[in-house]
């Protein structure tokens, strides 16, 4: 080892390699949503009636749910940008 240099460790590396969770939390969103789909259209046909007020709430908490991430993906970005162009708002 270089005297210079730092060292990575391995738990680092895999770090850097990885998919933030929000990719994963996004993806499983949208599995979830269209097999929820599938079961509300599977339960139209066989009963002729809706769950109005489920279909409601589920598209009403994966909506907000994509809502806040988009937000705090913005707002990171955001200060990610600041800092680069030497803006600290926290200084």
């Amino acid at each position: 080892m270089l005297p210079g240099k730092l060292r990575v460790s391995k738990t680092e590396k895999q770090k850097e390699n990885k998919p933030p969770f929000s990719n994963f939390l996004l993806i499983w969103t949208f599995v979830v949503v269209n097999l929820f789909i599938a079961a509300c259209l599977i339960a139209f046909i066989v009963t002729g009636s809706e769950p109005t007020t489920l279909i409601i709430s589920v598209f009403a908490f994966f909506g907000f749910e994509c809502g806040i991430m988009g937000w705090i993906k913005t707002s990171s970005k955001k200060k990610e940008d600041d800092k680069d162009d030497g803006n600290d708002p926290s200084v």
